[in-house]
């Protein structure tokens, strides 16, 4: 139950629909005044100051929690290993093992952690609907020009043929029932309706989950939203892992730090008798920025109400 009144929650997502308004059209009068003076201009619009709100302040603390790390009973940060590349491109797992299914989501011009998985003698299903091919092939790599949705109803009709959902494609794939899948998503926040619309069946045929969550800086009053569907996959899988990607810089609501996209691993609840809160200070030895260029971003105890920055 929210702390704050009905009346005073409204005023401050007001409050802060008017400031992202302002925001939008001074940013709008920068990149005109470049345009005329012949500058080239890169402004990103979620880079914006502090907005001083307990509302959005809560809102983030409720996210925070549900991604709180928690590590299968017995196992420490070094019992993980980075599969993939150093920066960008590469991911925190518990070992994989040797062969089995991929599916990878998301591509774009890098299949570090899908050439990584290849070598382990994984087959790894790929798709992303916003290129004709990979940047690098391999024989155990099967691509397809898809955009993975949560359902096909929700696509504009501009790629609606180029659609597909998760169920779709493993019962296609003769992959429905296997419970030793490995699922990497990385689809620009189509995965929050993804998330939303998979059942406890399809969600317990994967043994991990890695995925980056984005959240756009308009977004930030459906955090509320957002939080229930992480609260959906902790039925299933928890959390071991968290890391904030660097391409944008956090911001404060009240002293409550957030990032707009942080990478999350999940693994199986029914596979671990149990877990426990991770110690550990994200981010952790086995992660580096995804951006090499600009500098980490601390998480610090992420989630810990016991310790700093939780």
């Amino acid at each position: 139950m929210s702390k704050f009144s009905l009346e005073y929650e409204q005023a401050q997502l007001r409050a802060f629909s008017a400031f992202l308004l302002e925001r939008q059209q001074q940013l709008a009068n920068m990149c005109d005044q470049a345009k005329k003076s012949g500058q080239s201009t890169l402004i990103n619009p979620v880079q914006f100051e502090s907005f001083p709100s307990e509302v959005l302040a809560s809102y983030v603390q409720a996210y925070k929690r549900a991604l709180r790390p928690m590590l299968p009973s017995g196992l420490s940060v070094s019992g993980l290993c980075r599969v993939g590349s150093k920066h960008d491109g590469g991911y925190v797992m518990l070992p994989p093992g040797e062969g089995g299914v991929v599916y990878s989501l998301g591509i774009d011009d890098n299949v570090d952690w899908d050439l990584d998985m290849a070598r382990r003698d994984f087959r790894v299903w790929q798709y992303d609907g916003s290129i004709t091919s990979l940047p690098v092939n391999h024989s155990s790599f099967c691509f397809e020009p898809l955009f993975v949705h949560g359902t096909k109803k929700g696509a504009s009709s501009a790629i609606a043929d180029k659609v597909a959902t998760l169920p779709q494609l493993l019962k296609r794939n003769g992959h429905w029932g296997d419970k030793r899948i490995i699922l990497k998503m990385d689809i620009e926040g189509s995965e929050w309706d993804v998330f939303k619309q998979l059942d406890y069946e399809v969600m317990q045929m994967f043994s991990q989950i890695l995925v980056e969550l984005h959240v756009e800086i308009t977004d930030l009053i459906r955090l509320p939203y957002f939080t229930a569907i992480l609260n959906k996959i902790k039925r299933t899988h928890l959390p071991f892992h968290v890391h904030a990607n660097n391409c944008d810089r956090p911001v404060n609501f009240c002293a409550e730090k957030f990032s707009y996209r942080m990478e999350v691993s999940y693994v199986r609840r029914e596979d671990y008798a149990g877990f426990t809160a991770s110690r550990e200070f994200y981010p952790t030895p086995l992660d580096a920025p995804c951006l090499p260029e600009l500098p980490e971003v601390e998480l610090g105890y992420f989630g810990l109400p016991d310790r700093s920055n939780g």
